[in-house]
């Protein structure tokens, strides 16, 4: 089925498409289409062209220099052999010519009147201090309605696994009934934080999860300056699936930050049979989270000119002589951090710091949390200066937000 969905960028490739193999006859290779768009690699031509495969414009043969077939009709000329083709192949071209417009552009031609234009979220944004806004909406859809390129980083974690935080499984959380959470005992008289259980996704959970993050991805190219880096949370069950449909969007993947954690998580005996298997681990215990980490396309030639021109395309240094690293140590939010913030997967403001100083190569831009939860991010980005822009739909969160911001904001972090 040919999706609709089509970016402005994944437009103008398809036209370049079309209008190089009329002017030469040829396809244009990778090479020349990086070349037309100063991508930085192939890579990102890549990664648009198989947008378009999936988006049913193309079809490649894998291996095969040059092997663009146009699944739309492009080869015009050979239209012109029968008469009785003609016509047919004329509304095809239309077809072809609309389908090549933005989706809004779409819209203005089936009804020929201007569509109205949506609210930009911002305008209606809570401001947490002169730094930190969060908007009350729907992510997706928040990032939809924001301005083109208006974000200079995006920094956040996400519901791993979609199901943790739909409305039944999330209320039975809160009623501290478990549902698809696992609500440990008390160890030593503490209590301890909630864990989704992933291994109870099926199949059906799992193309969701595929449509979130290639959804996800593709409103982060949308919503990023060229160079704009995207570094978002997974687990080791979950990150394989999430990160490859975020890449298959479009955005170039630049590695993964490993964060080291101890926690008491994982390991376990199997469930009534501890003492006939005391030496069996039903999975290993977790000593570490992935972090993917995600780069929009340059629009510059060179890091240097997309620097210059977006004060983006880099990771900024801890400091002059120390290279930014993607194994980091971190224990979990404990204490006054974890009081002040009680949400189920809230993340360290020390991890957090590094992770967001890290985001902005110049130290100036906007920081993103499509999934703001309790407002951690925004607090680690205003504790270093940089401005920052939250979106979370639950209006619970957003009171503990509130409740919390000038907390962790002001927590003290050791180096």
């Amino acid at each position: 089925m040919i999706s609709y969905a089509i970016t402005d960028r994944q437009r103008e490739i398809m036209s370049f498409l079309v209008v190089h193999h009329e002017e030469t006859g040829m396809i244009a290779s990778v090479r020349e289409i990086q070349k037309h768009f100063g991508f930085s690699s192939s890579n990102a031509v890549a990664s648009h062209l198989r947008a378009l495969e999936q988006k049913g414009f193309i079809k490649r043969s894998i291996g095969k220099a040059r092997s663009i077939v146009f699944l739309l009709g492009a080869n015009r000329e050979r239209r012109k052999e029968s008469a009785a083709l003609n016509h047919t192949n004329r509304l095809m071209e239309e077809y072809v010519d609309q389908m090549l417009l933005p989706i809004s552009a779409q819209r203005t031609e089936k009804r020929d009147v201007k569509p109205p234009l949506a609210q930009n979220p911002i305008e209606q944004a809570i401001s947490l201090d002169r730094l930190a806004k969060l908007i009350h909406a729907d992510s997706l859809q928040a990032m939809r309605d924001m301005e083109e390129q208006s974000v200079h980083a995006i920094v956040t974690d996400p519901p791993y696994g979609l199901i943790e935080y739909d409305a039944g499984n999330h209320a039975k959380l809160r009623e501290g009934r478990g549902g698809v959470w696992r609500i440990p005992p008390k160890l030593n008289g503490v209590e301890r934080s909630p864990l989704p259980r992933f291994t109870v996704l099926g199949p059906a959970d799992r193309d969701r999860l595929v449509k979130f993050f290639h959804s996800l991805g593709e409103l982060a190219l949308r919503v990023l300056v060229p160079g704009g880096h995207l570094i978002i949370a997974s687990n080791p069950l979950l990150s394989t699936s999430a990160f490859s449909s975020i890449a298959e969007a479009g955005m170039e993947k630049r590695g993964e930050i490993i964060r080291l954690v101890s926690t008491l998580r994982g390991g376990d005996r199997p469930k009534g049979a501890e003492d006939a298997f005391p030496e069996v681990s039903v999975m290993p215990r977790s000593c570490w989270e992935p972090w993917g980490l995600f780069r929009k396309p340059l629009s510059e030639r060179t890091v240097k000119l997309n620097l210059e021109r977006w004060g983006t395309g880099a990771l900024r240094r801890p400091s002059r002589d120390e290279p930014f690293k993607d194994v980091l140590e971190c224990s979990p939010a404990r204490g006054a951090e974890r009081e002040a913030a009680p949400h189920p997967s809230i993340k360290p403001q020390k991890l957090l710091r590094m992770l967001v100083r890290a985001s902005l190569p110049m130290g100036k831009g906007v920081v993103l949390d499509p999934f703001a939860g309790s407002g951690s991010t925004l607090a680690a980005a205003s504790a270093i200066g940089y401005e920052s822009i939250g979106i979370e739909r639950d209006l619970g969160y957003i009171e503990m937000a509130k409740r919390a911001f000038v907390t962790l904001k002001s927590l003290p972090v050791p180096a």
